[in-house]
């Protein structure tokens, strides 16, 4: 019997979310609003109006409530893929996250 393959797993869970996001290509400037769609303790998902290249460095900043200041994580583009009206799915993997990092997103998303 031939087993399936599986191609994609996730690690960790994802939650659905519209908290404020913010994206800039690691070394450029110019932070970008956007549409978060979800995130987890790996990674997130976000739209976005522009095209992003799979494997692209990101810093990512979420504005959450209870900070003065926005988290900032970075991560990596790890799929892209066409979304409505014309936007952008971009799937991002946390890339050295920090455990304090780590410890406020998860007390923010459950």
């Amino acid at each position: 019997m031939t087993q399936a393959r599986i191609d994609h797993f996730r690690a960790f869970a994802r939650f659905p979310s519209s908290l404020p996001l913010w994206v800039t290509p690691l070394g450029g400037s110019g932070e970008q609003p956007v549409r978060l769609v979800n995130v987890g303790l790996g990674g997130l998902c976000f739209e976005i109006g522009a095209s992003v290249e799979p494997g692209a460095p990101l810093r990512l900043e979420l504005e959450l409530p209870g900070l003065w200041d926005r988290l900032t994580l970075e991560g990596e583009v790890a799929w892209t893929a066409p979304s409505a009206e014309g936007r952008t799915r971009a799937g991002v993997r946390f890339t050295r996250p920090t455990g304090r990092a780590l410890r406020i997103l998860a007390e923010n998303i459950a």
